[in-house]
């Protein structure tokens, strides 16, 4: 089983914090290259995006809403 830290992440946009738990070995393989969706694919997509660009899933879908056809 893998062993999972805790790391805080604040949202640039609301400020709100969110939890996230995640192996620092597979941090630290996102940080040397490899793509975040195959570092941590057991992180949903809002969680990834939060360490990618410190937005949270609600504001990444306030400032990108979904098109419709």
């Amino acid at each position: 089983m893998k062993e999972m830290q805790e790391y805080q992440l604040v949202c640039r946009l609301c400020r709100e914090t969110t939890v996230v738990k995640a192996d620092p070995d597979d941090i630290r393989k996102w940080g040397t290259g490899t793509l975040i969706q195959d570092a941590l694919p057991y992180l949903p997509k809002g969680h990834r995006e939060l360490l990618m660009s410190a937005t949270c899933d609600s504001c990444w879908q306030e400032l990108f809403p979904p098109m419709d056809d």
